[in-house]
């Protein structure tokens, strides 16, 4: 009986909570020593891969690599682990840059002892004993740990979604507010794209509104849509869901365009109309 806790106390897999502090550690890395506390003051996002030299964590490192300068001007320190030796990283990343031309410069942990990695609950007995599961760890400037993310070693993270994370809880902390599922807020340092405007003929500004179906203001419903589509051309997804979507927004207005200019509402026939109303009234006055 009191064999069987034992084994059951052996395979509980201890995790750390979110918004409690971050479990401290010190560990030799590819850049020297890092100590985490001495990383307050900045977000950190600690993440673990089974074992150097494999197809898939490679695919990641450069993936981590690519987006290492976004990372750091949100203020947020990469920092890669793995139960291997500081030999191994260090072998490993040259191999990287020359044969795949990817500097890697963000610091990865030797955690041979485990230590951090038993600190941090990414070993997974079912899955293995000597290899850390796909993990991430989000940690605030203040050591507060924020959000966890857990993969199988059998799959490749999704990178889009680590990045929305991190600036949805950036603007949930600066704003004091909620973040929707899906999609996220636009980066501080981003801003909106905005087309060039078409150059219009002086004196003509109510002739081009009628014949394009647009108003001279921009506030009708084909110019919000427009406006809309490019809002949302601006948001940080991938280049497939931004266009897609920018491009319905430009075909819903693009059709309530030509309504507006062949319709029975177009600017035109309504400016023709207001012509005629006076005329109009003054002979049923005459009568």
């Amino acid at each position: 009986m009191h064999m069987g806790d034992d084994c059951c106390q052996e395979a509980v897999v201890s995790l750390p909570r979110i918004n409690e502090p971050a479990p401290e550690f010190v560990a030799k890395t590819t850049h020297g020593e890092i100590k985490l506390s001495d990383l307050k003051g900045k977000w950190v996002i600690l993440f673990s891969h089974p074992a150097d030299f494999t197809p898939v964590c490679t695919t990641e490192f450069m993936a981590f690599a690519k987006l290492n300068d976004k990372f750091q001007e949100l203020g947020c320190q990469v920092i890669g682990l793995s139960i291997d030796s500081i030999h191994s990283h260090v072998a490993w990343v040259r191999n990287i840059e020359e044969k795949l031309g990817v500097v890697i410069p963000f610091p990865v942990i030797a955690d041979l002892d485990m230590k951090v990695a038993k600190a941090y609950g990414m070993l997974h007995p079912s899955a293995s004993d000597t290899s850390a599961v796909r993990s991430v760890f989000f940690i605030d400037p203040e050591g507060t740990m924020r959000a966890m993310i857990y993969y199988p070693l059998s799959n490749g993270r999704n990178f889009d979604e680590i990045m929305r994370l991190l600036i949805a809880m950036q603007t949930s902390d600066a704003n004091k507010c909620a973040t929707p599922g899906t999609g996220a807020p636009a980066t501080r340092s981003s801003s909106r794209r905005r087309r060039p405007s078409r150059p219009r003929p002086s004196g003509s500004t109510r002739a081009t509104s009628a014949s394009t179906g647009t108003c001279a203001s921009g506030t009708c419903r084909a110019c919000r849509l427009s406006q809309l589509g490019r809002l949302c051309a601006s948001l940080p997804w991938t280049e497939t869901r931004r266009m897609g979507v920018f491009m319905v927004f430009e075909c819903l207005a693009a059709a309530l365009r030509t309504r507006l200019t062949t319709g029975r509402h177009s600017p035109a026939r309504i400016r023709g109309s207001e012509r005629t109303l006076p005329t109009r009234s003054v002979v049923s006055g005459s009568g």
